[in-house]
């Protein structure tokens, strides 16, 4: 997949369960999630294939699914944090 403009692909983390010993509520676990960028548009500057970062699934990006694949795409400001 090739990713355009300002546009990052990446493939969403599974959602957390449990974090310890607690369970995580449903609305809590779609509420900030993390991905692996597996693309990035030519127009983007701060984050690189192979990063794993921080987006809120609620307020951002479109969901594809691409041979029983889940994929988002998200524009690079509405991306929130890089993890190093």
């Amino acid at each position: 997949m090739k990713a355009v403009g300002t546009r990052v692909i990446l493939i969403p983390d599974p959602l957390p369960e449990k974090v310890g010993s607690l369970y995580v509520l449903e609305p809590k676990r779609k509420a900030i999630r993390t991905g692996k960028v597996i693309a990035v548009g030519y127009k983007v500057e701060e984050v690189f294939k192979g990063d794993i970062i921080i987006y809120d699934e609620g307020k951002t990006g479109t969901e594809i699914t691409i041979d029983g694949k889940k994929y988002y795409t998200v524009k690079e400001e509405e991306i929130m944090a890089v993890i190093l």
